[in-house]
């Protein structure tokens, strides 16, 4: 087919292919203004029949149709291949065949011996500017940032070359943003509905009015960080082998939420345990690790800074809705949270992720049983180091010989906190040893003095359990500190506090949940007894003198040196019935009604030991008030 008004008359029909062509628009594209006689057009409309072959053109009523079978256009195959496709940006193998069809089709040139295809290369370029299948239902597909920002790059130069084209804006705002780039989006449709309006005096169509409503109503999407908040490590980390061994099992575990719940007195060493832990495994959790000092803080404020540090731009309002969005961008991430100093388990609640893929460490005084009951937290009770690691650790803090620190370490309460405070005071003090240091610690009405460093103070550390502790709990823990006993029973606090039993046995409990007294179990008599650690007892006294009336305290200590004879006496008339004379004494009503023999008097040899030197020393109840 030679004739150039022939191959016009074929790239005319096969735009329409199987549709019929008018005959003045098949004249008007070969003749243009001067359309020749109906008999010169079906000349040459004879000719392309003939050069085709059968009878694939024919005519009709409404015009000439050209016949094409299916597979036989470009255009055809690949509208087909990328219905196939789906996602010209999928990563799939099974996709790779039909997308590099589809782009092989789109970017081929015309045939140079078919030139009548031009004006199906021009819908080709059309469809490669639009660049998706209408399968997509008008959405940008893309499953990965990398793919989001090839799209972006691609469509971007067409849109320049066609911005008029509506469905190329919706696919770019798409595009925009998926990538984060909100604010783009939105400016881009401002500026298309500018020029549509300057341009053709119309306002953008309802698919582009509808995306920018949607773009104008989403939260912007969360930006992907990575959050690395653990405080550093911590120096000269001392023993704790069972302790870490427990936070290793139980992240080999599996559950719904991996939480962990540390306590132990003020300075025993929670938060060195927990960081250092948390620095061993920090790369177990490669989305991130969160830490918060909950001293006072109110959840929702923590969770603020928790969805900040997670790339959340607006923080909604409301303490359940942070809750929410927190536990669902946790959802599909490993963090590691680290809770420490927290007050109770609700204050924890809302700042637990629920993933199993995450872990919680919690830190406190509290003992977290409503964690353990509610999230089946694994508890890991700390109490103070043994002689020996005790006197390491003050070694590997003060430069000395371990050996020469026994003696200091024990003075210190083999506590962390303490031991840290002494070490610092040997190194900042030349001259000193831990010999001399001892010696001041000897005197107990100095020690807490001489333990406090900088913003270290043992004596605060206590205090913040101190002050939480509700009216009679304080009392109770104050005037303990009076009685020099190694160890006590509930009905040591009933004669301190003029109380029934029972009710002295739960103040008891709530002081053992403050971590102020420590539980040792039970007796042979059947009691469950208690202990202070030393410099706890020291500061406990002090607080009784500060606040209590001389009276009061001497009124304490009377009932039980009164309970003790009382005591004392019941034994003996039960197990030896009489023979000689006893001091007799006045039991508190509550403690009179339990009957002891004398396995309850051997329990309490230590507290009528203590009581001897007590009510020899008046020294020791203070000053006339």
């Amino acid at each position: 087919m030679t004739s150039a008004k022939q191959r016009t008359l074929l790239a005319v029909l096969l735009t329409e292919a199987n549709r019929p062509v008018p005959s003045d628009r098949l004249a008007d594209a070969a003749w243009g203004e001067s359309p020749p006689a109906p008999a010169t057009l079906r000349w040459h409309v004879h000719h392309v029949r003939q050069a085709l072959g059968g009878d694939r053109l024919t005519r009709r009523p409404e015009g000439y149709l050209l016949t094409v079978h299916p597979g036989e256009l470009d255009a055809e195959r690949f509208e087909r291949l990328c219905a196939s496709a789906a996602d010209l940006d999928d990563p799939r193998p099974d996709r790779r065949g039909p997308r590099r069809g589809a782009r092989a089709v789109a970017r081929a040139p015309p045939t140079p011996t078919w030139p009548t295809r031009r004006p199906s290369a021009s819908r080709r370029r059309g469809w490669r500017s639009c660049g998706w299948p209408p399968s997509s239902g008008g959405r940008w597909p893309c499953s990965t940032s990398g793919a989001t920002a090839r799209a972006t790059a691609e469509l971007q130069p067409h849109l320049l070359a066609h911005p008029l084209r509506e469905r190329l804006r919706e696919l770019l705002m798409r595009a925009l943003h998926q990538a984060g780039r909100r604010a783009d989006a939105l400016r881009l449709y401002r500026d298309g509905r500018e020029l549509l309006a300057g341009e053709l005096g119309i306002e953008p169509g309802g698919a582009l009015r509808e995306l920018h409503a949607e773009i104008l109503r989403e939260e912007p999407p969360p930006v992907s960080v990575r959050p690395a908040q653990l405080p550093p490590d911590v120096f000269a980390f001392t023993g704790r082998q069972a302790e870490l061994a427990v936070l290793d099992d139980l992240l080999e575990s599996e559950g719904s939420a991996r939480v962990a719940a540390v306590s132990g007195v003020g300075g025993v060493g929670k938060t060195g345990l927990a960081v250092r832990w948390a620095h061993r495994v920090a790369h177990r959790f490669p989305d991130g690790q969160l830490y918060a000092d909950l001293g006072g803080r109110d959840p929702g404020e923590v969770l603020e800074r928790f969805l900040a540090a997670l790339g959340v731009m607006r923080v909604p309002e409301g303490l359940d809705q942070r809750a929410a969005l927190y536990r669902g961008l946790a959802s599909s991430r490993r963090l590691l949270v680290l809770l420490d100093n927290a007050a109770d388990s609700a204050q924890v609640g809302p700042l637990l992720p629920a993933s199993p893929c995450c872990f919680a460490v919690v830190t406190g005084r509290s003992r977290f049983e409503g964690l353990v009951a509610g999230v089946g937290a694994r508890p890991v009770p700390l109490e103070v180091l043994s002689s020996g690691q005790a006197a390491t650790l003050l070694g590997r803090v003060a430069r000395v010989d371990p050996d020469e620190a026994l003696a200091l370490a024990e003075l210190c309460d083999r506590l962390p906190l303490a031991l840290r405070i002494a070490g610092a005071r040997l190194v900042t003090r030349p001259g000193w040893t831990p010999r001399r240091l001892a010696d001041r610690l000897e005197q107990e009405r100095r020690r807490l003095d001489e333990l406090r460093a900088g913003e270290l103070d043992v004596r605060a550390s206590f205090e913040v359990s101190h002050r939480d502790l509700p009216a009679p709990e304080r009392v109770l823990f104050e005037l303990l500190g009076l009685v020099e006993a190694p160890d006590f029973a509930p009905w040591t606090a009933a004669a301190l506090m003029d109380l029934p039993l029972a009710e002295a046995a739960e103040l008891m409990e709530q002081l053992a949940e403050a971590q102020l007294v420590q539980q040792l179990g039970f007796d042979e008599a059947g009691q469950e007894r208690y202990r202070f650690h030393d410099l706890v007892r020291i500061f406990a006294r002090e607080r009784a003198l500060e606040s209590m009336a001389r009276a009061e305290r001497e009124a304490a200590l009377d009932r039980v040196l009164g309970c003790l004879l009382a005591l004392g006496e019941e034994a003996y008339l039960r197990e030896y019935a009489g023979g000689f004379r006893l001091a007799r004494g006045d039991a508190p009503a509550g403690v009179s009604r339990v009957r002891f023999c004398l396995r309850t008097v051997r329990q309490d040899l230590g507290t009528v030991l203590a009581a001897e030197r007590v009510a020899g020393r008046a020294d020791w109840l203070g000053a006339e008030d």
